[in-house]
């Protein structure tokens, strides 16, 4: 039998004063709700349509939305592969190995120190895909590059704080004056300290070669049908144009 639950008694009576005070911050709410909401902008801004448009072809998946596109993709990938391998002079092909990185904020640290520990262990394969979201997606493209860039990980996810990512403009984005909640200007200058030009030519002689790398992104218009988007990294292109 459980035990009966003993009745909490109230040690204060209830004034009219508190019963305000709690009353404040709903009416508080409701009035900012009301007159301060921004109406939602395009996803895009008309002015800025034409330059979504990278120039690489097939780059982008909407994978929920039809997957052919990125199927086709992974035959051209493999077709590439066996092409290096039958040039190499190699009949038998290698064991297949594909790499998932989950997302989870700072606690991407702990999926950065399993990939230096697993290039430690001198057991650590190079994977033929790798794909990952959020956090995973900032780890992927080093994973991607291999042991080479595990000091680059390291220092990434051991010298960088989520306070020093994460800086909140509530007030800004309850006004209007700003497009939301969260700054995201310190993120997009981390990611750009740790990507160069020779990075991006490195992930293309890779492509080349029949690996995949995949980025797994949310289409923010259409968050409600989640639909899903993977970018790919598979061509780099000028210096002059990757501004």
């Amino acid at each position: 039998m459980f035990a009966p639950v003993a009745r909490c008694r109230r040690t204060k009576p209830v004034t009219p004063w508190r019963r305000l005070r709690w009353a404040t911050p709903l009416v508080l709410s409701a009035a900012l709700g009301a007159c301060a909401t921004p109406g939602r902008l395009p996803a895009v801004p008309a002015g800025l349509a034409a330059q979504s448009d990278i120039g690489i072809p097939d780059a982008r998946y909407l994978v929920t939305r039809d997957s052919s596109a990125m199927a086709e993709e992974a035959r051209e990938a493999y077709r590439r592969e066996a092409a290096g391998l039958a040039a190499a002079g190699v009949t038998t092909p290698p064991p297949v190995s594909y790499l998932a990185i989950s997302g989870g904020g700072d606690d991407g640290a702990f999926g950065a120190g399993l990939l230096v520990g697993w290039s430690e262990s001198g057991s650590r394969p190079e994977f033929d895909v790798v794909t990952g979201i959020s956090t995973g997606s900032m780890i992927a493209p080093l994973a991607f590059l291999g042991p080479r860039y595990d000091a680059l990980l390291k220092q990434a996810y051991t010298t960088v704080s989520t306070d020093q990512l994460v800086k909140a403009q509530v007030l800004p984005a309850i006004l209007g004056s700003a497009d939301s909640l969260v700054d995201p200007k310190p993120l997009a200058n981390m990611i750009a300290h740790y990507t160069s030009q020779q990075m991006l030519e490195e992930i293309a002689a890779e492509y080349r070669k029949g690996r995949v790398l995949l980025i797994g992104g949310t289409h923010a218009a259409r968050l409600a049908k989640r639909a899903w988007m993977s970018y790919q990294a598979r061509r780099t292109w000028p210096r002059s144009q990757a501004g």
